[in-house]
């Protein structure tokens, strides 16, 4: 299961940064999904650095991004 998303001290563990490709600053308030290779998944949105929470694991799981679209959850 997914840990609280936190910035904790768990073994493994990852977060995403959203950045506009044409001016280069971060994406702050878009609506992302995160998922794992493990089958979880959660809804976040970026905050004003364009980072996601952190996602805490204690084993190794590969980690994706999606932008949420519209009322898409």
């Amino acid at each position: 299961p997914l840990a609280p998303l936190s910035n904790s001290t768990a073994p493994y563990s990852g977060r995403f940064q959203l950045i506009d490709q044409e001016t280069g600053q971060p994406i702050g308030g878009r609506k992302v999904k995160v998922w794992s290779s493990a089958g979880w998944s959660t809804l976040d949105t970026t905050n004003g650095e364009g980072m996601t929470s952190w996602v805490n694991h204690d084993t190794s799981h590969a980690i994706y991004i999606g932008l949420v679209q519209g009322d898409e959850a």
